[in-house]
């Protein structure tokens, strides 16, 4: 199970560097973030890879612009962000 949403993390970060919501030479940082947003809010992964472009990105930037502080690992402080694609 693991390993499935590890591979989705990167298909979010392929996707985001494809529309021009992220750059490659961040993708750790992207793939961490994501990770923690998933550990937060129980990322649906399949339905936001299967989103629009514009409802993608709205998540993937809302994720990455709204996280508060990355000290630690997982980020847990999204201020008052809530991705659209989240079981929370």
């Amino acid at each position: 199970m693991r390993k499935e949403r590890f591979e989705k993390y990167v298909k979010v970060c392929e996707r985001a560097e494809a529309i021009g919501s992220a750059q490659y030479k961040n993708r750790m940082r992207s793939m961490m973030d994501i990770e923690s947003a998933d550990c937060k809010f129980k990322l649906q992964l399949d339905e936001l890879l299967n989103a629009s472009d514009s409802e993608f990105a709205h998540d993937f930037c809302g994720i990455v612009n709204n996280i508060k502080t990355r000290e630690s690992f997982p980020a847990s402080d999204f201020g008052l962000f809530n991705p659209r694609f989240s079981l929370l």
